[in-house]
């Protein structure tokens, strides 16, 4: 897996309770609820009724979520996971009874059971509500606390081994281990992590993918991105990279941590990333420019093999949970500034 999110509503709504600030958070990711059907948001699906009838919880059970997967290589699979209060007896009866139950078989997998509805990543059109909106295939364990959430099995029944400690999981990535870490002591409350390439010469080659599959699509903004990038302050390669929205008394802040192959890149990459923000007139963001971010103090600082920025301001907005393609031409802006060489 190359890429993972995290959403944490307990950090959040303890933050926003703490420091009260005067504008409301909101990325795509708040759309999002748990679990989704397809990679994007389904805020247009969710109610309270539904998931109750279907599921046994709602999302005032749930109080924090992961979706990681492979973003980048169709068909775009992700594995879910999401913590909370959840009653298993209620939930086993929603499942059973509800819209989804007729289709639905009861799994054991190494003493732990888990529902089981269609073929592995199958489409069913004659079976369709608003928890299921592309009436796809689902696996769902309860453990606890814990509803793991899939569209086969082979995926199911790797939660449930990492889980159990049977096999490794995102928790075991070393790097991950140091980048959380880093959001954790920042207060970060969204989080994206990526182990993928962010070498200009790899975002050259997914706009060339992309251009030929959707001929017809104006590109004229792309063009300019890629153009600015192109003489643009690139930073050093780094392993991992993850990215957050935080809040403290001095208000929102976008945090980037970067793990990199020693500490010589990681002080290198801190100078760099300086560099970087200075540049800040040179990409279009719409009608706007990424100066109209980049408005408010900044902390850089780099420990051991790690890179830290903290930017206040407007810059948390750039930070998205959104389309597949997580680069600096699609969805996550933040990524157009730690575009490496």
């Amino acid at each position: 897996m190359k890429s993972a999110f995290i959403r944490d509503d307990i950090l959040k709504i303890g933050m926003i309770k703490k420091y009260s600030p005067a504008e409301p958070v909101k990325t795509l990711f708040d759309n999002y609820y748990f679990p989704a059907s397809s990679t994007s948001t389904n805020e247009q699906y969710y109610n309270d009724a539904d998931w109750s009838r279907d599921l046994g919880f709602t999302k005032d059970d749930v109080s924090r979520v992961i979706v990681a997967g492979d973003i980048f290589t169709p068909p775009f699979i992700y594995y879910q996971a999401a913590e909370g209060k959840f009653d298993k007896e209620t939930i086993d009866n929603a499942v059973k009874t509800g819209s989804l139950g007729k289709e639905m078989e009861v799994i054991s997998y190494h003493s732990q059971k888990y529902y089981y509805a269609g073929a592995d990543n199958a489409i069913d059109l004659t079976i369709k509500n608003n928890v299921r909106p592309l009436c796809q295939s689902y696996r769902m364990a309860v453990l606890d606390d814990l509803i793991l959430w899939s569209s086969s099995t082979d995926r199911m029944e790797t939660m449930i081994d990492a889980s159990k400690n049977r096999d490794d999981s995102l928790a075991d990535n070393k790097n991950y281990q140091a980048l959380s870490k880093n959001l954790d002591d920042l207060n970060a409350f969204y989080a994206f992590f990526s182990s993928e390439s962010y070498s200009l010469s790899h975002i050259k080659e997914l706009y060339q993918i992309y251009k030929a599959e959707n001929p017809s699509s104006d590109t004229t903004l792309y063009e300019k991105r890629l153009e600015a990038l192109s003489n643009a302050v690139l930073l050093k390669p780094f392993e991992a990279l993850a990215s957050g929205v935080g809040l403290d008394e001095n208000g929102y802040y976008l945090v980037i941590a970067l793990a990199n192959k020693d500490a010589e890149t990681a002080e290198q990459n801190a100078s760099l990333l300086e560099q970087r923000l200075n540049q800040a007139n040179d990409l279009p963001f719409g009608q706007s420019t990424w100066s109209t971010f980049m408005n408010g103090k900044r902390e850089i600082s780099y420990h051991g093999k790690i890179t830290t920025a903290k930017l206040y301001g407007e810059a948390w907005k750039l930070w998205r949970y959104s389309s597949p393609f997580q680069t600096p031409m699609w969805g996550f802006v933040t990524d157009a500034f730690i575009v490496t060489e």
